[in-house]
């Protein structure tokens, strides 16, 4: 495993690998090594025209035709050949047996060309599944987003002609309101003016009454008078039965004459009889049919407001569904211009640099819309797995609008069939410090597992980082984030420099 040293935030490594044998060495030892190297090519000593490997070489004299006294075959070796190295130079090689390497050397070319033909046109064949894939999602981007425009413009219409039929059935009841406060005012009013009334018009009875019985008294009291009393008499009772039978009081008690004790017992009723009574009962059911056209314009509201809530949810719905699209696009395009490029990734070494522009924006769309942000797409080594660093710029789950949240994941690559599955991979993130010196910056190191797209792991590879932590230094500078990835060997684990 290759071990490192930290000088001033720069990762400095103390160990390389054979590019034959991939054997880890020290620095000092990879010459004397490359020279011994078990895996180094060297031409046959019997001269048949053969190069193998050194490790081999024992196994090739056992079957050399020239062990045996036999001539070595013209058909084209599958091997590839190498020129002869220094030991061969000094040495005197017949004419068949430089014609024979020279064929040797042309069809081992002829293979390899064609081999890279037929790695071209898989490219080729690939580019173009991609771009009609991309033309596909392009016609399906846009006949989504014509949709999303027409739900749109379908939204607002309901919503303004929703919103003009209650502000109609908010004036509609207010009017109402209105009308019923003036009614009931009016109602009011005409009871207070028919109780005075009636109460003027008892009060005129009652004295008449009082004022009859009080003559017919005096003139009992005088005596009896044969030319007056019939008459007076006769005038009087029809007057006073009258007055006692219109009068609105109650009976005496018995034994009580006196006139004040009378009065003050007397409790006047009103009856409502006529045209009045009439419009009374005309307004009263007015009034519960209002009482019932209000309830049912509160139910209306409600059943609009509610209509409009999901009319909303659905227009969030739709636009982070483009949101995502968008993003697919983005993806699309970017896998497209690798393959143009012959699948060249951001890096080859495992080191990679991310620049995030537009922080606040970004963190805001992250909160509204719960994406990820994906950066560049990059190798552990040459011809390695394909890694691509995934962010939650205002987290996700239990660490949602806290920290910031990030992942390692190993995509599907062109040379998958030629690595080692299942794999672990160890990295660290780096958070970088933009401080004004250098020397003085703080970075923050976060070691992490990658993991393979699309598989379910109970173990979330996550980090995360605070954002009190991120916004306490220069981590977030002219609203930019630095994010940096190490990518160690397979099978190690990584720890936090």
């Amino acid at each position: 495993m290759a071990t490192g040293t930290t000088t001033n935030g720069r990762l400095m490594f103390t160990q390389t690998s054979c590019y034959l044998c991939s054997d880890w060495l020290d620095d000092s030892d990879v010459e004397i090594h490359l020279r011994k190297c078990r895996r180094q090519q060297t031409v046959c000593p019997n001269r048949c025209g053969a190069i193998v490997a050194k490790k081999d070489l024992q196994l090739h004299s056992n079957t050399c035709p020239k062990s045996y006294g036999m001539e070595s075959s013209n058909e084209p070796s599958n091997e590839y050949v190498t020129p002869p190295n220094e030991e061969q130079v000094g040495e005197e090689l017949s004419v068949e047996q430089v014609l024979q390497t020279l064929e040797n050397d042309i069809s081992s070319l002829q293979l390899l060309q064609t081999a890279q033909k037929e790695k071209h046109t898989d490219v080729q064949s690939e580019l173009a599944h991609l771009k009609n894939y991309y033309d596909v999602s392009h016609r399906w981007t846009g006949k989504v987003y014509e949709s999303i425009v027409a739900l749109y413009k379908m939204c607002y219409q309901d919503k303004m002609q929703h919103s003009l039929d209650i502000s109609g059935l908010r004036e509609q009841l207010k009017g109402t309101n209105e009308w019923r406060t003036d009614i009931v005012n009016r109602i009011d009013a005409l009871e207070k003016t028919l109780f005075f009334v009636n109460q003027d018009r008892a009060a005129i009875e009652q004295e008449a009454a009082v004022s009859c019985l009080t003559k017919q008294a005096a003139a009992l009291s005088m005596g009896p008078d044969d030319g007056q009393q019939p008459s007076t008499s006769k005038a009087c009772q029809p007057l006073a039965l009258s007055a006692l039978n219109s009068a609105p009081y109650h009976t005496l008690p018995a034994g009580s004459c006196d006139s004040t004790s009378s009065s003050s017992s007397m409790e006047p009723v009103v009856e409502v009889k006529g045209p009045i009574k009439e419009i009374l009962d005309d307004i009263h059911k007015y009034q519960v049919k209002l009482n019932y056209n209000q309830k049912d314009i509160t139910i209306r509201l409600f059943e609009c407001e509610e209509r409009m809530v999901e009319l909303e949810n659905t227009l969030k719905k739709c636009r982070r569904e483009t949101y995502h699209t968008k993003q697919r696009t983005e993806e699309l395009q970017t896998n497209m211009l690798m393959a143009n490029n012959r699948g060249t990734p951001a890096s080859e070494n495992g080191h990679v640099m991310w620049r995030i522009d537009n922080f606040a924006n970004r963190l805001q769309q992250s909160k509204e819309l719960e994406t990820m942000m994906k950066g560049p797409i990059f190798t552990n080594y040459p011809y390695g797995y394909m890694l691509q660093l995934e962010v939650s710029l205002y987290g996700i789950g239990t660490w949602r609008g806290r920290n910031l949240i990030a992942g390692l994941t190993i995509l599907p690559g062109p040379y998958d069939e030629l690595l080692e599955w299942p794999c672990r991979l160890s990295a660290t993130i780096c958070v970088r410090d933009q401080a004004a010196n250098p020397a003085e910056a703080v970075p923050i190191y976060k070691p992490i597992v990658a993991k393979v797209k699309g598989q379910r792991d109970k173990n979330q590879h996550y980090v995360y980082v605070p954002h009190d932590q991120l916004y306490s230094r220069g981590y977030v500078k002219k609203d930019t984030l630095f994010l940096e990835v190490f990518v160690g060997e397979e099978g190690s684990d990584s720890s936090e420099l």
